[in-house]
């Protein structure tokens, strides 16, 4: 992802095709959060369409238990091993370009 605070694009890069998807930047309205908060800061009485106190609390509680199960689990996968390998084989083969993993001294390589 990339973006110059004008236009956002994403880059989904895949085994034999890549989504470029461009959208304008800012879309969350991160201003008019701002402003509301700064508005119920002012005000005393926090604005309908923020999240509560218990919504960020119950946001963090679920994230943190996500990472627990990840780091016990292993992460959730997707696509079959034989496409892993592909895109492996296809990385290995770049030469340059977005995706392209750098290998560090002494890493070993398949």
């Amino acid at each position: 992802m990339s973006h110059d605070f004008k236009t956002a694009t994403v880059e989904l890069h895949g085994v034999n095709t890549t989504d470029r998807i461009v959208r304008p930047y800012g879309e969350k309205n991160i201003d008019i959060m701002i402003d509301r908060f700064a508005d119920s800061i002012i005000s005393g009485r926090l604005d309908g369409d923020l999240p509560t106190f218990r919504d960020a609390a119950v946001a963090s509680e679920f994230a943190w238990k996500c990472l627990e199960n990840a780091a016990v689990n292993g992460q959730p996968a997707i696509g079959t091993l034989d496409e892993l390998d592909q895109i492996h084989r296809r990385r290995r083969s770049m030469t340059n370009g977005y995706g392209l993993l750098h290998q560090r001294k002494g890493a070993l390589r398949n």
